[in-house]
């Protein structure tokens, strides 16, 4: 990436993973259907 400034959407993305940083596990959540990343995002987990 050539431009290292965050552009407004990226930083907002960056800046909620960072908050939710527990509940996130990259390769997981992109497997993830929309219900199920809404569970987690409100802190439910069904493993």
């Amino acid at each position: 990436m050539e431009n290292s400034a965050p552009q407004p959407d990226d930083y907002s993305i960056v800046k909620n993973k960072a908050a939710n940083g527990k509940k996130h596990r990259n390769t997981k959540a992109n497997l993830l259907t929309p219900s199920e990343k809404l569970n987690r995002e409100i802190g439910i987990f069904i493993e």
